[in-house]
């Protein structure tokens, strides 16, 4: 397995809606989401803006695309990791955890001092999945999710 940086974004867009797919409507961490707004995320437009806001990287295996990771600098010294996700067939593999440490590594060589992340507060995966890597819970938080809104958990690590 191998995590690079995305430079085509076909490949993100091929991604998220095998990901969606596969996992399904209310799934963990597709809180909100529909077959339209999945569509809207991933077209060409809406990746190449996602691509230049944000360090975006994805995990292949033989080739194939199976995880995907983002972070993106909110102010100061703060990055918040935008997403991780793995395709549910590959879950359990480490793959997850070799984005995250992708995104905190080169977070850190760039001199930022922390990073945040939200995740819906009823994912007790992701949650403990999260503390593992060091993110301690802060605050609990609202999120736009298309036309409703989720409640979160937003968590926070120093990345030094």
């Amino acid at each position: 397995m191998e995590v690079d940086e995305c430079r085509d974004w076909r490949e993100l867009a091929v991604f998220m809606k095998e990901a969606y797919s596969a996992a399904g409507p209310g799934a963990l961490g597709f809180a909100g989401a529909s077959d339209a707004i999945i569509e809207e995320l991933s077209s060409e437009e809406a990746i190449r803006k996602i691509l230049k806001r944000e360090r975006v990287y994805l995990a292949k295996e033989g080739g194939k695309v199976v995880g995907f990771a983002s972070w993106r600098v909110v102010t100061g010294d703060l990055t918040e990791l935008s997403g991780v996700i793995v395709l549910e067939g590959y879950k359990g593999r480490g793959i997850g955890s070799a984005l995250i440490e992708r995104a905190l590594s080169d977070a850190k060589r760039a001199g930022y001092a922390k990073m945040g992340v939200k995740t819906e507060e009823w994912n007790a995966p992701a949650i403990a999945f999260y503390k593992r890597w060091g993110f301690a819970p802060i605050r609990p938080v609202e999120e736009d999710a298309g036309k409703e809104r989720i409640k979160c958990l937003y968590l926070e690590r120093q990345l030094g």
